[in-house]
């Protein structure tokens, strides 16, 4: 009898369900001008649905109330009531998030409705209704035991189907939690280093590099248990080549317990260039090609995380990959062109860590590195040398391959035009004798191929240039010839590419060239139709990487030929026209960046809006805005010595707040630097951050006073502070500016003196200054936190001290209960931790949401900072308070 009653109850809610979303589904198509089709579609099958149940409503009613078996029942025992109730509740939220979105303010007016469910989604609840309604209609044209095995039957199926969805949607969810998690270790895509392997194989010569992988030494070192190889050539000599086949070669014994992980460092990238872009290329390729490391990087996430809030800090990179490979049978390095890194002691260093974690775990790892000759690495590190390859020896075959395959297809392609045919071995056996390397045997060719005629190849081949640095001294010297109007253009591109502070586009190299002193206006006349015509005259000695103008970058042909541009030899040469002063270069490109984002078309108020259209209009502007300050930076000891002022910085900056061109950049930059704090920075507090103290100065004197809050709350001593400017701290000092004046921030006035700022983060020497001038050691920010508190934050060992020399206390709590101690743990500080234990500091505050220094450390994995507590309490024979290991701390 139960059974009987929920069954009519259950379609009676379902067709007082189905109706309400049918009434409120039409009334708000009503309304609505642009609604999206799915909801038509879904309606529609509603209605169905909603006739039929009413239909079986009336047979719930007039049903035998002893009939046990009869299709209602089977309905509702096999769960399709229940189906259909979720169902049409999905639909019903969809559609309600359509309705917030039409019932919000005009700025949604002109935008289409946004339909929340994916096309898959839809496209499934459509069949699902669809199916029910079949399952429905069933039961109402025959209440009897067959309607009821058809309608099991049917119901099986849908069960499979759900099944079916549920575990894909699993998947799905495992997917976006290992996205996650990648993320969260690693936020460097792996992409650098496949564009970096794939931009190699594409230069490869098919047969060269061979003589490489056939040898013994390779045989051996790839079936070793822990073999290390160290290549060594020239530059240009083909290393980077060689790596690809390697990899690529390397790259079949791909198996789940095998991970094979290499990096490009390239000084033409400064995203190639660091030790912390290495290991966490690493560290996420070993994620992304093994589950197991996955797992590895999944505890960490669960560890430290907070569920993301908390960034994967760089240090654990490395300690990361160690315990990846102890979880691997096979595992491969290889790190191409080492000479390149910026910090390739760091990563050799990491390379023998790597290496010795996985010796130690039994892995069978192989490491693989190349650079020129170094006897420092094989000094240092005599571990990563166990095999070294000297390219000069072995390179002759593949040089000599090279030459023939370039010159055929040259001839094939009308590059390289000759008359007779006969001159080609005397253009073969010239460059083999006078090439070293690879890159110069291109190098060679690309000069020859610039000939008009058979005689002007015959009189080159005899003064072909013997040795790299005289082989980019004919390629300029040809240059200068060929396009002698065009050599201020030339020496543009070179200073773009020397100094660039990340790859720059053809697109934006254009519009470079476009720009003339002074203008106020980008003149889009002037810009190269093809951006690559721009590039013609050093098409020889650049790389293009990627495709298509906007995206494709422009790179110089190796790192030799920039050392060369800013050499004493090229000075002594015929090109000296050429040579790079690098901090001149770095000032021009701060000028040209400024003068750029002053243009007139962003001297507009910012209220105004601007309409710039597709980034074709104004392609370098993303570049001015993210790199002008870094550039700048670069040239500082350039303006000094000259005593010279910044090109165009007169229309980037005032007194205030900045002109609208600067707002401009300001809203720009936001969506690159987005964590940043120089982002609210007005001009002077730029001036001050950059070092730029005479710009800074000579706007200071039209302020109202020194002691000047800026709409962000700073004062110019409490940036001056924090950016660890001396200068300017002892110019605002000497001239009346308050040491204790505090900052006064919009939203919530934190009332932070600049003291506090210079103990925050490390600036000693202002520290003392400040002392020095009355700034009060033991004055409170609004949240309790004293300049004491602040440096244990920063970690700076000898401000901690030199604090509590002032007598500050060092068990200062905040609002909330923090302490100096819980700050140091908190930042890994471990010598502020040592000494304040040696101070007999408090270890057993617990904070208002329950943790303690001890539980912080423990949830942090820092096992030395617990041991060290653990037996301070021991000494004390206190008792820590059981708490909760909740760490995150804005």
């Amino acid at each position: 009898m139960a059974e009987i009653v929920g069954t009519v109850a259950s379609v009676t809610q379902l067709v007082q369900l189905s109706g309400a979303l049918l009434a409120g589904g039409y009334s708000f198509l009503s309304k609505v001008g642009r609604a999206p089709s799915e909801i038509r579609g879904l309606l529609t099958e509603t209605a169905a649905v909603n006739s039929l149940l009413a239909q079986l409503q009336q047979i719930a009613d007039s049903v035998p109330k002893n009939a046990s078996d009869d299709a209602l029942q089977a309905l509702e025992r096999v769960g399709v009531f229940q189906e259909c109730q979720t169902i049409l509740k999905s639909i019903e939220k969809a559609l309600a998030k359509c309705e917030q979105v039409n019932g919000q303010d005009a700025r949604n007016l002109g935008k289409k409705l946004m339909w929340p469910f994916k096309e898959k989604e839809t496209k499934d609840a459509l069949q699902r209704l669809h199916h029910m309604r079949g399952l429905l209609a069933n039961a109402i044209d025959a209440n009897s035991a067959s309607a009821v095995r058809r309608i099991e039957v049917g119901q099986a199926l849908l069960s499979d189907e759900m099944r079916e969805v549920s575990r894909h949607l699993s998947t799905q969810t495992n997917c976006e939690e290992a996205r996650k998690v990648v993320s969260w270790v690693s936020s460097t895509p792996s992409d650098g280093a496949h564009i970096s392997l794939a931009s190699a194989l594409s230069r490869h010569i098919p047969g060269t590099g061979t003589w490489l992988l056939r040898s013994k030494q390779f045989q051996d070192w790839k079936n070793s248990e822990i073999g290390t190889m160290w290549i060594t050539g020239l530059p240009g000599s083909g290393k980077t080549l060689l790596c690809a086949s390697i990899i690529r070669d390397i790259q079949q014994l791909c198996a789940e317990t095998t991970a094979v992980v290499y990096f490009f460092c390239d000084h033409r990238d400064r995203t190639k260039t660091t030790h912390e872009n290495f290991a966490a290329s690493i560290v996420r390729q070993m994620m992304e090609a093994s589950s197991l490391c996955l797992e590895q990087g999944r505890a960490l996430y669960k560890e430290k995380s907070k569920e993301g809030s908390r960034p994967c800090h760089k240090d654990e990179y490395i300690p990361l990959i160690c315990s990846s490979v102890e979880n691997l049978k096979e595992v491969f390095v290889i790190v191409d062109a080492l000479d390149e890194s910026t910090q390739g002691d760091a990563i050799a260093q990491s390379l023998v860590k790597i290496h010795d974690s996985g010796r130690k775990a039994g892995c069978h790892i192989r490491v693989l590195l190349t650079s020129r000759f170094d006897a420092r690495i094989q000094g240092r590190y005599p571990t990563l040398a166990m095999t070294h390859v000297v390219l000069a020896e072995n390179m002759r075959s593949d040089i000599q391959h090279y030459v023939n395959e370039e010159l055929r297809l040259r001839l094939a392609k009308g590059v390289l035009k000759v008359r007779n045919d006969n001159i080609l071995p005397a253009i073969q056996q010239c460059a083999l004798l006078r090439a070293g390397t690879i890159l110069q045997a291109r190098l060679q060719i690309d000069y020859l191929c610039t000939a008009k005629s058979d005689k002007e190849i015959k009189n080159m081949i005899q003064r072909l240039p013997n040795g790299l640095g005289y082989t980019y001294q004919t390629l300029l010297c040809g240059i200068a010839m060929r396009y002698p109007t065009r050599i201020v253009e030339v020496q543009k591109l070179f200073r773009c590419l020397v100094t660039a502070a990340e790859p720059l586009t053809a697109c934006e190299l254009s519009e470079v060239l476009a720009m003339e002193p002074d203008e106020r206006d980008l003149d889009h006349d002037a810009v190269a139709t093809d951006p690559f015509d721009a590039l013609e005259p050093i098409s020889a000695l650049v790389r293009i990487e990627g495709m298509g103008a906007l995206r494709s970058v422009v790179k110089l042909c190796h790192y030799s030929f920039q050392e060369y541009l800013c050499s004493h030899a090229i000075q002594q040469s015929p090109a000296h026209l050429f040579h790079i002063d690098k901090e001149e270069a770095h000032a021009w490109m701060t000028g040209l960046c400024l003068q750029y984002l002053t243009l007139n078309a962003f001297d507009m108020p910012i209220e105004y809006g601007l309409d710039l259209g597709s980034n074709n209009s104004y392609a370098f502007r993303r570049y001015a805005a993210a790199n002008w300050f870094k550039h700048a930076m670069m040239a500082e000891n350039y303006w000094l010595l000259r005593n010279a002022s910044i090109p165009f910085l007169g229309f980037f900056v005032d007194a205030g707040e900045g002109p609208p061109c600067y707002k401009r950049w300001q809203d720009l930059v936001a969506n690159t630097y987005f964590d940043a704090d120089f982002i609210d920075y007005s001009p002077i507090c730029i001036c001050i951050w950059l070092q730029l103290n005479g710009i800074a100065i000579s706007l200071i004197h039209q302020l109202p006073s020194l002691d000047h809050n800026f709409e962000n709350g700073l004062t110019c001593l409490a940036v001056a502070a924090k950016e660890n400017n001396l200068y300017m701290t002892n110019y605002l000092l000497h001239h009346g500016a308050n040491p204790n004046k505090p900052t006064s921030e919009p939203d919530f006035p934190k009332a932070m003196t600049p003291i506090h700022f210079a103990a925050e983060y490390c600036a000693l020497e202002v520290l003392e200054t400040l002392l020095e001038h009355g700034a009060d050691p033991h004055i409170p920010s609004t949240s309790g936190a004293t300049p004491f508190y602040r440096a244990c934050r920063g970690g700076n060992l000898d401000i901690v001290k030199r604090l509590k020399g002032c007598g500050c206390d060092i068990n200062v709590r905040t609002w909330d209960n923090w302490t100096p101690m819980i700050e140091a743990v908190e930042n890994d500080h471990e010598s502020i931790v040592d000494i304040l234990i040696e101070w007999d500091a408090d270890v057993s505050t617990v904070t208002e949401d329950g943790t303690t220094a001890l539980s912080i450390a423990e949830a942090l994995g820092q096992l030395t900072i617990v041991g060290k507590f653990k037996c301070a309490i021991s000494g004390l024979q206190e008792t820590m308070p059981n708490a909760s290991p909740e760490t995150c701390r804005e």
